[in-house]
């Protein structure tokens, strides 16, 4: 998108050549954020040289990055295809796939029993017997283990590629998992699944209609199947991305954030929050 914009009676002193180029006119206002594309223009002269007194004319054109709509289209299920070559950048920002941890006959719970040793518990509604049908949800400390993920990614229908396994505690969102440069028409499907007893659980990716995966750009209404978002318990790393108040994504215009749930497959579930592994792409 260009806009033009025409400036008169600047004063040039003989001998300065009034011929500039500018870029960078704006940048991102918080690194924390997704990341902002940034405008590039010109600014040129109608004469090379003007004499003292003289005014002379000039043209300021500033050419917008285009919005992701522009440079790429979602083809449902949620593949993703580029409408021209293009660099592609993806970043993990974060993984909240996780368990509370059991405790162990300690007595660490919300009533004060222990539902697996209730004789040496004390509280409860009538002393030391938990009534609480089975209540042993260490609601004091809230105690969680992050389980592992792998992301993945694939194109144009090949084999998976792994960019990532690990927990949490390893996300570093800064860096980018891959840069790559993508071809105008070609398929790019994102994959991830969670480790949990022992296994791992079903392959969620955008080239399979799943509510378990979700693509969503700048200004999109967040589904209600995120309560983190009712609760006030959205993910920290998920927090600048999102607009709490109107529940909407706030990335940048040549972003995409991709939301996925491994561990539920029950939407009406509180743990199904869509925050177990959070992508951020970017195509410039």
């Amino acid at each position: 998108m260009k806009s033009p914009l025409l400036l008169s009676g600047l004063f040039v002193p003989v001998g300065m050549l009034a011929c500039a180029s500018l870029s960078g006119i704006a940048s991102a206002a918080d690194t924390s954020t997704a990341e902002m594309a940034v405008p590039h223009g010109t600014l040129t002269v109608d004469s090379d040289w003007v004499r003292i007194g003289m005014k002379s004319q000039l043209a300021w054109q500033i050419d917008y990055p285009a919005p992701v709509t522009k440079l790429v289209d979602i083809v449902p299920p949620e593949v993703i295809k580029p409408k021209k070559d293009l660099k592609m950048k993806v970043r993990l920002l974060g993984s909240w796939f996780q368990q509370a941890k059991s405790n162990n006959g300690h007595g660490n719970n919300a009533d004060g029993v222990d539902s697996s040793n209730p004789g040496q518990g004390s509280g409860g509604p009538i002393g030391a017997i938990d009534l609480s049908n089975g209540l042993d949800d260490e609601l004091k400390g809230l105690k969680v283990t992050y389980l592992p993920v792998e992301f993945l990614w694939s194109l144009d229908g090949a084999a998976w590629i792994p960019l990532y396994s690990g927990t949490q505690t390893s996300v570093n969102p800064s860096q980018a998992l891959l840069e790559t440069t993508v071809k105008d028409g070609s398929a790019i499907n994102f994959a991830g699944r969670g480790w949990r007893d022992g296994a791992w659980l079903p392959l969620y990716n955008t080239a399979v209609s799943t509510p378990n995966l979700i693509i969503l750009k700048n200004g999109d209404q967040v589904p209600s199947t995120v309560p983190a978002l009712n609760v006030g318990t959205i993910a920290s790393f998920l927090n600048p991305y999102m607009d709490s108040v109107n529940r909407t994504v706030k990335i940048g215009d040549r972003d995409l954030i991709i939301l996925m749930e491994l561990g539920q497959t029950n939407t009406s579930d509180s743990g199904f929050d869509l925050q177990d592994l959070v992508i951020l792409v970017t195509f410039e």
